[in-house]
């Protein structure tokens, strides 16, 4: 395909006409050659391809790039729970929060695995468990309209404690106004 001549120059073919072609060593540097024949250009075959390319990212740059934001996903993660946190820890008549409210009488638990028995409770219609748990003070119910400090916000549940009490409780994220 291509070979050195005596004089350093080079020769190859065009590979758009076939032409022999000539590349003197002042060219052997050039990216691109154009055929003398087709006038068309074409890359130059003597030209050291370069092992890095500004424009690329290598494949340990890209390895160093999935870990950095792997760990910028991971620290977001923490961080802005924690800073949810920060914000919604402040006094329970703070008036950034004071527009929270519950929106229909619900079952309010005093931890997430009480109102999840409650739930369950209702499913299965087991009317007298939901009512030990309401007599044994694991449930309280809200009624609608009630204003509420939000703490956290889950799925399905959500941590909120009634404007003026500590006691933190769980209740339905479905019926909790923001």
């Amino acid at each position: 395909m291509a070979k050195t001549t005596t004089d350093d120059s080079r020769i190859c073919r065009c590979p758009n006409c076939g032409m022999t072609v000539l590349v003197p060593s002042d060219l052997i540097e050039e990216n691109r050659i154009e055929c003398l024949n087709c006038n068309r250009e074409f890359r130059n075959p003597f030209k050291p391809k370069t092992s890095i390319n500004p424009g690329c990212i290598s494949k340990q740059n890209a390895g160093c790039i999935v870990i950095g934001l792997a760990i910028l996903a991971i620290l977001g993660f923490i961080i802005i729970p924690w800073l949810w946190d920060i914000g919604s820890s402040s006094s329970a008549d703070s008036a950034s929060v004071s527009s929270s409210y519950i929106t229909k009488d619900t079952y309010a638990g005093i931890s997430k695995s009480a109102m999840e028995d409650v739930d369950n409770f209702a499913i299965a219609n087991d009317k007298a468990a939901r009512n030990e748990y309401l007599d044994r003070g694991l449930v309280i119910i809200l009624d609608a309209g009630t204003e509420v400090v939000v703490h956290k916000v889950g799925f399905s549940y959500s941590e909120v404690s009634v404007k003026g009490s500590t006691q933190k409780l769980w209740v339905p994220t479905e019926y909790v106004r923001y």
